[in-house]
């Protein structure tokens, strides 16, 4: 009987500690909501982006996230382009626990390999989906893979 105590010990501190996990995160999204919410002649005081582009990333914003979805989910919070660089700072402001040595390489690296995201400028990267006319090179038109062209170019 001793074990089964114990064992419900355990189980009673895990559910403890993911009900102040969840807690916190319901205090985190009514608080954004009010925020958006609060107006001032009809524009919102504070929107999240105002908070993101001062560089408020929370501690734990990309706990248990890859480098792909934890980058994605930065750009779709700040909502605008950033490089390598910002994007990296804002993953490890973010929690995000890294032991490479050149972190924004690795995060380059990443970028580039990520069907969903583009290089908009030199060195600024984004969300495909904010640029719907965008059409990617190499990529299939009207549901048809490219044709092979013969290059014309003089020597």
């Amino acid at each position: 009987m001793e074990t089964e105590a114990m064992n419900y010990e355990v189980v009673l501190t895990w559910l403890r500690a993911k009900h102040a996990a969840v807690e916190k995160a319901i205090a985190g999204i009514e608080e954004l909501r009010g925020l958006e919410a609060a107006t001032d002649g009809g524009a919102p005081t504070r929107t999240l982006t105002s908070g993101m582009e001062s560089g408020n990333v929370a501690s734990d914003a990309f706990f248990s996230l890859n480098i792909a979805d934890a980058a994605r989910k930065y750009l779709t919070m700040v909502k605008k382009p950033q490089s390598a660089q910002q994007i990296a700072d804002a993953l490890k402001q973010g929690g995000f626990h890294t032991t490479s040595k050149n972190f924004t390489v690795t995060v380059y690296s990443v970028l580039a390999r990520q069907e969903d995201l583009t290089r908009v400028k030199r060195g600024q990267w984004a969300l495909i989906a904010w640029y719907p006319g965008l059409r990617r090179k190499g990529a299939p038109t009207n549901g048809k893979s490219p044709e092979p062209t013969e290059s014309h170019e003089k020597e």
